[in-house]
């Protein structure tokens, strides 16, 4: 299988992580950019942004902390809220985009190469703005509004680097743990949502997620190659869990057109993903307590791996087992062509070369 070259040759990155909303301060109060978490702030669900650590004002100050305990990056995110802002709570048609929030940001993350370190900027880091509604994930044209905030974002972050001397950004996190953004809203409700619970809401979020990756994955690279600058890594990341549908089926989806998958052949693939992981997790012999909590987890495991799919072989029997318990059997689960039906046509059909779309998936920085 083909590995992308790192942006960085021979260079290992060691430095420490930030989320936008959660460091920057001037969110959510009087006249300042609302986000998803601003009712969830004005009940005291939730502690009040107000200036967090002021990362916004006082981000060379972090820097040079950085660079003197030896590190060498630094992972800071740009908040969609900020740059394309409304200051009301309510779904609304996109607003314009704040170019001074652009300006300010291309201004930090050039006193971040300043100071040595290399960015891994993050484009969504739970957060959106209000103007998108409390559910975005399960509206389908959520995923191309995010590609257009990423094109206006980075494109002109970039230019302003480039003009300043420096490289463009070289490493990208385009979603920041989507399977904990999921999770957290549709099952555990830690997260603002106002959707039913369940399935189908994980797996619909999840689809719109995954488009959003995909197409910024293949703008960003085309952005790149047009402009003549070096191919970026774009990459999520996960929550580490040893679930395989909770994380590494995320990743082995959006690997499955590079890995040269058929679309008819990529249930039994998963399955095969998902073999490899459990035996490896098995393999590796982690300790784990002998608990009910621990008893708990194996029994879900179980299930959901009986339910996620054993290939193609056991696709009706899981569909039947569905309708018996009232699930949608069709366009909801794994087993029953969630992914060949809807995921992989947004994976494997189209990318741009020109005016045309190319195909290209997804890479994992894990190296899967």
């Amino acid at each position: 299988m083909h590995q992308p070259q790192s942006p960085i040759p021979g260079e290992f990155l060691w430095g420490v992580s930030t989320s936008a909303y959660q460091s920057e301060g001037g969110y959510n109060g009087p006249g300042q950019p609302r986000t998803n978490w601003a009712r969830a702030e004005e009940k005291r669900r939730v502690a009040p942004c107000g200036n967090a650590s002021e990362f916004w004002t006082r981000y060379d100050e972090d820097f040079q902390r950085v660079r003197g305990l030896g590190l060498n990056a630094f992972r800071m995110g740009i908040e969609w809220s900020r740059i394309q802002p409304c200051f009301k709570e309510g779904k609304a048609p996109p607003p314009p985009f704040d170019m001074k929030a652009l300006e300010h940001y291309a201004r930090m993350l050039a006193a971040c190469m300043d100071q040595g370190l290399e960015p891994v900027l993050t484009l969504h880091h739970f957060t959106h703005p209000a103007w998108l509604g409390t559910d975005p994930w399960l509206d389908p044209e959520t995923p191309a509004h995010f590609e257009r905030y990423v094109a206006k974002s980075v494109e002109y972050i970039n230019d302003s680097l480039v003009a300043a001397g420096h490289h463009p950004v070289r490493v990208i996190i385009t979603i920041n743990e989507p399977n904990m953004l999921v999770f957290n809203s549709y099952m555990g409700m830690q997260f603002p949502c106002k959707a039913q619970p369940g399935l189908q809401s994980i797996t619909g979020a999840l689809n719109r997620l995954i488009q959003g990756h995909v197409r910024v994955y293949n703008y960003l690279h085309d952005l790149y190659a047009l402009r003549g600058w070096d191919a970026p890594a774009v990459t999520f990341n996960n929550y580490c869990s040893d679930l395989y549908w909770l994380d590494k089926f995320l990743l082995d989806i959006v690997s499955a057109a590079e890995r040269g998958i058929a679309r008819s052949d990529i249930e039994d693939y998963i399955c095969r993903c998902r073999k490899r992981f459990d035996e490896g997790f098995l393999a590796a012999e982690i300790p784990l307590r002998k608990d009910f909590p621990s008893l708990v987890g194996v029994l879900i495991k179980r299930m959901s791996n009986a339910l996620g799919g054993s290939g193609s072989a056991r696709r009706d029997s899981s569909r039947r087992w569905m309708r018996s318990m009232g699930l949608p059997a069709e366009g909801c689960w794994i087993s029953s062509g969630w992914i060949t039906t809807i995921r992989l046509r947004h994976i494997s059909s189209g990318c741009r070369s020109g005016g045309t779309m190319r195909a290209r998936a997804a890479h994992s920085m894990t190296g899967s």
